[in-house]
């Protein structure tokens, strides 16, 4: 397997944010999400959760209404993800 940069993880994350930002109020499955980022499933979740605790990260230290609002997008995600 090729190991990918963090560049390449972050563009990754970046376009995970923006597919769950496209419709806010509809819930994803991971399988949705990894179709459209021509990944698998695994891999997807495995961004999802790496996001999931970098968000709760940030709450701990400074929470927003924004960063509230991704963690539950996030989780929506993390519900459904099979």
């Amino acid at each position: 397997m090729v190991k990918l940069s963090d560049k390449t993880i972050e563009l990754l994350k970046e376009d995970i944010l923006s597919i769950l930002n496209e419709n806010p109020l509809k819930s994803r499955f991971t399988k949705e999400i990894s179709l459209e980022l021509r990944r698998d499933k695994e891999f997807t979740l495995k961004l999802l959760l790496e996001m999931k605790m970098m968000l709760l990260n940030l709450t701990n230290q400074q929470p927003s209404q924004h960063i509230l609002r991704l963690i539950i997008l996030g989780v929506m995600v993390l519900y459904y993800h099979y």
